[in-house]
Parts: C-alpha cells; structure tokens; sequence
C-alpha cells in the first residue's frame, strides 16, 4: 500500500465548498484504488478534489458535474493558470 503524503496541494485551498471530501480521503482512495497511466471519471466532481488527486498520480482524468459553480472549480484546478500574463490574454 502506497504512503500517504499528508501534504495538503495548495489548489485543493482555491474556493470553500460545502460537503468536500476530506482531502487525504480522496488521495487514499485514489492510491488504493487507481494505478499510473489509468482512467478516472467522476460524474459528481463537485469541488475536484478527486480527479485532482487522480490527476497528480498520473491518470486520466473526465470530470463532470451538474453545478456551473463546481465545474468552474474543478475546471481551475485541472487547468491552473500559472502566470499573470497568461490569465489576462
């Protein structure tokens, strides 16, 4: 069984969301459960905290959810903007 890192990544911080997934359940569950190079769909992504930490182990990633809100969320966490010139072009 994989270690837990316990370090918290600093994206998993980027907006409150009600009802989140604690953030070491959801890398658990993903060590456990999921392998380098695999497929992860999560049709109720709600914040992303799953498919980030699927993401940041190496899979591929399908994230969906019914909520705007959330899939903004997940959306800026798969695909952080990483410079201030690249967020206003």
């Amino acid at each position: 069984m994989q270690q837990i890192s316990h370090i918290i990544h600093p994206l998993h911080r980027l907006s409150p969301y009600v009802g989140r997934l604690a953030t070491h359940r959801a890398e658990a569950l993903v060590k456990q459960l999921g392998k380098a190079g695999g497929n992860l769909v999560d049709p109720f992504c709600g914040s992303g905290t799953i498919p980030l930490e699927a993401w940041r182990a190496n899979m591929h990633v399908v994230a969906s959810d019914q909520s705007p809100y959330a899939i903004a969320l997940t959306r800026a966490k798969l695909f952080p903007v990483l410079t201030l010139e690249s967020a206003l072009t």
